[in-house]
């Protein structure tokens, strides 16, 4: 620094007094000054060292974030794959537990879907004034179609029905057949006491009856005019004296002409004793 000192007419001790104290002044300014930038530097160094420890929290806070942020997500994940594992699980019991029962309904059904009717005159006697013995004598010589339609019973299943006439036909064996010839003539329809209300539910229905005359009794043609066999299997067999079916199968034919007829059976009465072979034999050619 360079000072220029004019000396005029003032007193030079003066001049060198004031010189000193504007130099001290000037040193205590400038130490001052020197003081002033050191704080402002001790403070621009501790700002400095503030911002740089916020920025080192500012890493880590963001970090613990993250972190916290990964873990809700993972715990919320988890709890979905467990809900759908347990929703799934109950669904396929329930449909085993709905199927199980469907085969038995079938079962049920199929064992009822065959009938086997018949008209015997060993169940339509009047055995009124017959004693014990000659009853039981009666009804074996008179009962070979309740015979052969037990015998299909045993073998098919499904259900036995009686054709019954209200009116009784005479225990005497020639005195029954006397009273069938005059029905025959007249065209007689004898009432009856059977009546089948569930038809529909048959799908094969075995027609068995002994042949009087060349033909069925009327009492069985009472019962296929009172019942629709429309699209039913019929299967008719018959006991005979050595006359077979006779016109009985065509007349039966007319009758049913919406069914179908498979092959049937005609059996001599002295042949009906020990006839189960013969009848299962037969069956089993229906396919039965």
């Amino acid at each position: 620094m360079i000072l220029v000192l004019f000396i005029g007419g003032c007193n030079q001790d003066t001049v060198i007094s004031d010189v000193s104290q504007e130099t001290t002044d000037l040193t205590v300014e400038e130490t001052s000054s020197d003081n002033n930038d050191g704080d402002m530097t001790e403070a621009a160094a501790q700002e400095t060292r503030t911002e740089g420890t916020t920025q080192k929290q500012e890493p880590e806070t963001e970090a613990t974030i993250s972190e916290q942020e990964v873990v809700t997500e993972t715990t919320t994940k988890e709890p979905e794959t467990v809900t759908e594992t347990t929703t799934q699980e109950p669904e396929t019991v329930t449909e085993t537990t709905t199927q199980e029962p469907e085969p038995v309904t079938e079962e049920e059904q199929s064992g009822s879907s065959i009938l086997v009717v018949y008209f015997s005159l060993a169940g339509n006697a009047d055995l009124s004034d017959v004693d014990a013995m000659s009853s039981a004598s009666l009804l074996q010589n008179q009962g070979h179609a309740e015979t052969v339609a037990k015998h299909i019973h045993d073998i098919v299943g499904g259900d036995l029905v009686l054709v019954e006439t209200v009116d009784k036909y005479p225990a005497d064996d020639n005195e029954a057949h006397d009273y069938a010839y005059r029905e025959e003539k007249k065209g007689a329809r004898p009432k009856l006491k059977t009546n089948i209300n569930n038809m529909d539910q048959y799908d094969t229905v075995f027609i068995g009856y002994p042949n009087w005359w060349y033909d069925m009794p009327m009492a069985m043609y009472s019962f296929v005019e009172a019942h629709d066999f429309s699209g039913k299997t019929v299967i008719p067999f018959c006991t005979h004296n050595g006359g077979g079916f006779s016109k009985s199968v065509i007349h039966l034919m007319e009758k049913l002409s919406y069914s179908t007829f498979l092959e049937g059976l005609a059996i001599a009465e002295g042949k009906v004793k020990g006839s189960e072979s013969l009848v299962r034999d037969w069956i089993d050619g229906l396919g039965y």
